[in-house]
Order: structure tokens, then C-alpha cells, then sequence
């Protein structure tokens, strides 16, 4: 929310830059100044938008070793079969499709990630993993 935020304050603000030069160009135009007077008013929501979640950004604070605890503890549940179904609805919200063929595995997610940028595909490579993966079903087989 705080980034959509920020760029709308962006925004806002050079409309306030070419309203002020409508007003100074044509003199006092009463729609001019009222539309001036919304966009101030807008800015001023913005500004407070982002105030509220970057203050909400620094109250975030978690230790490490809690995370670690957390994700320890989801790995256990994962993998029980009591929850195989759960497990099958949680990865189902998170991944449309997975491609895999003799030389890559493709993964695409319902959702974004900060390593995607502005909505374009990126690729990354996984070799060692894909590779142990391969070892260890070899091995079962």
C-alpha cells in the first residue's frame, strides 16, 4: 500500500505543479483552484498513507531465530500425510503450473516475488538442486 501510495503522491504532486502554472498563466480561475484545493487535500491523504506504513514497516521486527522455529515447525506439519490434502489446497493457491521436462523445471506462481520485475517473466536456475533431485530419484528407481 505504501508504494502505491508514494507514486500516487508523485503524481499528485506534479498535477499540483501544472495547476500552479495554470493559476499563474490564465490569473485566478475559480475551477483551477478548486481542482488545486482537491489535489492538495489528495496529497495530504497520500502523505499520511505513507507515513502510516512506513511506521508500520519499522514496527515489523521478528528474530531470526523465530523464523527459523516457524519454518521448522511447517516443515514438520508438510510433510505429515495427515495433511496431505491441506498441503495440496496451500500449494495449489500459490503455484498455476509446473513443467518439467529432461532438462528444467519451470515453475509458475500465482503470485509476486521480489525477485520479479514489473510483471516480467524472470528465469531462475536451480541446477545443483535439480541435479540432487535427479540423483535421488535415480536411486529410488
Amino acid at each position: 500500500m505504501g508504494v502505491t501510495a508514494k507514486n500516487a503522491l508523485q503524481g499528485l504532486k506534479i498535477a499540483r505543479h501544472n495547476l500552479v502554472e495554470a493559476l499563474a498563466k490564465t490569473g485566478y480561475n475559480h475551477a483551477i483552484a478548486e481542482k488545486l484545493e482537491s489535489v492538495e487535500k489528495q496529497m495530504l491523504e497520500c502523505e499520511q498513507i505513507v507515513e502510516r506504513a512506513e511506521s508500520q514497516k519499522s514496527q515489523i521486527i521478528v528474530a531470526r531465530e523465530e523464523v527459523v522455529q516457524k519454518i521448522q515447525s511447517l516443515k514438520k506439519d508438510l510433510q505429515n500425510p495427515q495433511y496431505a490434502e491441506q498441503v495440496k489446497i496451500l500449494l495449489h493457491s500459490y503455484i498455476e503450473s509446473i513443467v518439467i521436462d529432461n532438462n528444467s523445471v519451470k515453475v509458475t506462481y500465482k503470485v509476486a516475488f521480489s525477485f520479479c520485475h514489473d510483471g516480467e517473466e524472470v528465469e531462475i536456475h536451480y541446477n545443483h538442486i535439480v541435479a540432487e533431485v535427479r540423483k535421488h530419484l535415480e536411486k529410488a528407481t
